[in-house]
């Protein structure tokens, strides 16, 4: 009940060096729950060892409207303490569901990112395999069929495509069209 964005990870810590397996799983649950603002607010985020942020970002429970949030916690986490976390930036972008982050974003915020250049040798794979998947889907406008084939195709982009799980979904369920009733289902 007192878990909050600026004290859950410190509770967290606290709860593993007591051996505390309910409040442990509690608060991870809370922190991927609340990441974006975890990330954003909490000033333990910056302290966290890179082996919290990994399981972190790798959890498919973690919660965020945009990629974009994942990414840019990694590099605010890196650049806080960067002599000695910037070793850890090729492990924490395999982290990152790249297929999920806008086009755009991906060639200005990333791929041309100061960080990932000062690592670029161990970088290098992550971020052309990347490439190959925006470039694949930048030119689609509307999803298709080849669209779908090109998302279902885990062989060709095993984790670059790989959905997180949502907290919420909206169903929409049955209506009308053309003056009949459908038996139509969305979810979003």
């Amino acid at each position: 009940r007192q878990l909050n964005a600026e004290n859950v990870l410190g509770i967290r810590r606290y709860a593993k060096s007591y051996f505390c397996k309910d409040l442990i799983e509690k608060a991870t649950i809370f922190i991927v729950h609340n990441f974006e603002d975890i990330s954003k607010k909490s000033e333990e985020f910056l302290h966290s060892s890179f082996h919290e942020i990994h399981q972190f970002i790798t959890d498919d429970r973690l919660n965020v409207r945009l990629e974009e949030t994942v990414c840019e916690a990694v590099f605010r986490w890196v650049r806080y303490n960067k002599p000695a976390r910037s070793c850890y930036l090729p492990i924490l972008l395999q982290g990152i569901i790249m297929g999920l982050l806008d086009p755009e974003y991906f060639m200005t915020n990333v791929k041309s990112n100061q960080l990932v250049m000062e690592r670029l040798p161990e970088c290098r794979n992550i971020i052309k395999e990347a490439m190959k998947l925006v470039c694949d889907l930048q030119f689609v406008d509307e999803p298709t069929a080849a669209t779908s084939s090109i998302l279902r195709d885990t062989t060709k982009y095993p984790t670059l495509m790989r959905p997180r799980l949502p907290s919420e979904v909206l169903l929409a369920i049955g209506g009308w069209s053309g003056g009949s009733p459908t038996n139509a289902i969305e979810a979003h």
